[in-house]
């Protein structure tokens, strides 16, 4: 069966990096070619390899990255992956604004994933599972989907932590496009309040024996911009952990 509705996956690069009083949690300026290719490597081999294994691919990704990055780096991006619609912007506002213009739909999906991140293969899948049985009973929009369950990831050591939180960042909203005004896509409010804005329908996968599984991992590197795996660790002492 056809989705009722466009699926747009949308990720910030780098915009705003050409700030040169932005620094990542190291205090390290991300505005460096150096950062920058770091940042390449982990799109690469992490995001960009889960978002091309999903078992579906009805979706169009968008990747947004500063029109100030370095011509060589641009090159490499959209040689890595041609299919993905690659947007120059100096804001977030200006790469809303112009993913706007894909819009044909009555309806529209929009989730967020971040550059250094990663979803289970099968993610896509179930929420699109989740939302068109949303259609189908003619709930009202806009509405937002989450898989609470995921993991954090330290990537030198590969300890792992599980982590339990609605408002993560591979959040989803469904809404009904109403021009002239423009969707608000799932960027308008911060993730870590955004089930405050919608009705949110949450998403829980289960393996044959009913344990819950995780459907995300937030990658913890040393160029994150936030993330830091031992503090929360500190911060959810209780939580299960592993390595893998």
């Amino acid at each position: 069966m056809a989705n009722a509705y466009q699926h747009f996956l949308i990720t910030r690069f780098n915009i705003g990096y050409t700030n040169p009083e932005k620094r990542d949690k190291n205090r390290i300026s991300v505005n460096t070619k150096d950062y920058l290719h770091k940042r390449l490597i982990l799109f690469d081999n992490i995001t960009r390899q889960s978002v091309r294994t999903q078992s579906k691919q009805d979706f169009t990704w968008f990747v947004g990255f500063d029109n100030q990055t370095p011509e060589n780096l641009k090159g490499v991006l959209q040689y890595i992956d041609p299919s993905v619609k690659w947007i120059e912007a100096n804001t977030n506002e200006e790469f809303l604004k112009i993913i706007n213009e894909y819009v044909t739909a009555e309806h529209l999906l929009t989730t967020r994933i971040d550059s250094d991140d990663e979803m289970r293969p099968f993610f896509i899948e179930w929420l699109h599972n989740a939302v068109n049985k949303y259609c189908l009973q003619k709930e009202p929009t806009p509405a937002l989907f989450t898989f609470p369950k995921g993991l954090v990831t330290d990537l030198t050591t590969r300890d792992y932590m599980i982590y339990t939180d609605i408002n993560n960042s591979f959040v989803s909203l469904l809404e009904h496009i109403d021009p002239p005004a423009a969707p608000d896509m799932v960027y308008r409010y911060p993730y870590p309040t955004i089930t405050e804005h919608y009705p949110t329908t949450i998403i829980t996968v289960e393996d044959e024996y009913g344990t819950e599984l995780c459907m995300w991992n937030i990658i913890s590197h040393s160029c994150n911009l936030h993330t830091d795996y031992h503090t929360l660790l500190r911060r959810f002492k209780n939580t299960t952990v592993g390595n893998k």
